[in-house]
């Protein structure tokens, strides 16, 4: 299965890369994604370029809504969703 990017998930060694691969498979936009989440779009891009974190908020903010396990963003193992 590849996101957005054409990335593999296997492909997707950390947390950021991650996380844009659940926008993709949730199939929302990035303006549409970074409106749930509630947060700007440009600290959105920081996080997917890795530049800062992926905020525990928004781990549970994906575990809550969309049934994200928080240890496959986090770690990557496990399944996706719970």
């Amino acid at each position: 299965m590849y996101n957005s990017k054409g990335y593999l998930l296997k492909e997707l060694i950390t947390p950021n890369r991650r996380l844009e691969a659940i926008r993709a498979l949730v199939k929302k936009d990035k303006k549409t994604f970074v409106k749930e989440i509630g947060v700007k779009y440009f600290t959105y891009n920081e996080v997917i370029q890795e530049r800062k974190p992926v905020p525990a908020e928004w781990i549970n903010f994906l575990y809550t809504k969309y049934n994200v396990h928080p240890n496959w963003i986090i770690l990557g193992k496990g399944d996706i969703f719970c």
